[in-house]
């Protein structure tokens, strides 16, 4: 039975599941939690060479974008050009582009592309921490979107929130497609007013912004164990204890969605941050 080991980098902490493959999923078959300063002699004294990871990026850029319609080998390069147009202090930097489809704009057909870019030099420094222990690296996915990608078969508009530390990641979906990603930071671990507040401007923000409308605010992993607002959102809120097409999560297991979630993410996905160098230099 072959194995997996996917290590998630939230912050000060580093939550690490093993699992072992079977048909339809996975088998959890350990899962461990260690500080950032441990980290690099817990590589030293691990066997297993390959990993998956997931990252919480802090300092991204994302929206979506038009370009005019053109054959799939130019929209890479025309979304990395309208980046460079966008954001002045991105010059060396990774993204991912997930077209959403077709629209017509001042009659003039465009191609609607949601696109999430960070900088190379955070993800180098990732990848070094790996290569100097002689470890490799399969994919790094950034967490708010492997997260949010689990739940791309829940049908409908809905915000996906999940928690970091004392960040609170929120993400839009529409019918299984990312729209939006916005980090907050909060003052304490769970649910408090704070948060529904910040729930509250990022679905109003939807509304008068990107005209979308979510009908509900899904809570992930941790986050559904520590609610201790007087309010409630302005919308429904469900907590996604499991999502479809995974195997039931137990309460052991909340606290480390992120690492799980990334197991799930298909291989081959179009959310791997990879730099093209790492993945000609990893083949």
């Amino acid at each position: 039975m072959s194995k997996s080991v996917a290590i998630s980098f939230e912050g000060e902490n580093i939550r690490i599941v093993y699992a072992s493959h079977k048909k339809g999923g996975f088998q959890i078959d350990d899962i461990l939690m260690l500080k950032d300063e441990q980290f690099d002699g817990f590589l030293e004294k691990e066997k297993i060479k390959e990993f998956i990871v997931s990252y919480h990026f802090k300092s991204f850029y994302q929206d979506i974008i038009s370009i005019p319609t053109v054959k799939k080998k130019y929209i890479k390069k025309l979304v990395e050009a309208e980046i460079k147009k966008r954001v002045a202090d991105f010059n060396d930097f990774s993204f991912i582009h997930l077209l959403h489809g077709e629209k017509v704009v001042e009659n003039k057909r465009v191609l609607e592309i949601f696109v999430y870019a960070v900088k190379n030099e955070e993800i180098n420094n990732i990848i070094k921490r790996f290569t100097s222990k002689g470890k490799f690296i399969k994919a790094i996915y950034p967490i708010a979107l492997s997260v949010a990608t689990t739940a791309k078969s829940i049908e409908g508009t809905f915000l996906c929130v999940t928690e970091i530390g004392l960040d609170k990641i929120l993400v839009l979906m529409k019918d299984g497609q990312i729209q939006f990603v916005r980090n907050t930071h909060s003052f304490e671990k769970g649910l408090n007013d704070f948060d529904i507040q910040n729930i509250n401007m990022t679905i109003n923000y939807c509304r008068q912004s990107l005209r979308v409308n979510p009908s509900f605010v899904m809570l992930t992993g941790s986050i559904c164990n520590h609610y201790s607002g007087t309010s409630l959102p302005s919308i429904p809120v469900i907590c996604a204890l499991n999502t479809p097409n995974q195997p039931e999560v137990g309460p052991e297991l909340l606290d480390f969605i992120c690492p799980f979630s990334a197991l799930f993410v298909a291989k081959g996905s179009e959310i791997n941050l990879l730099t093209s160098e790492y993945k000609n230099f990893y083949t």
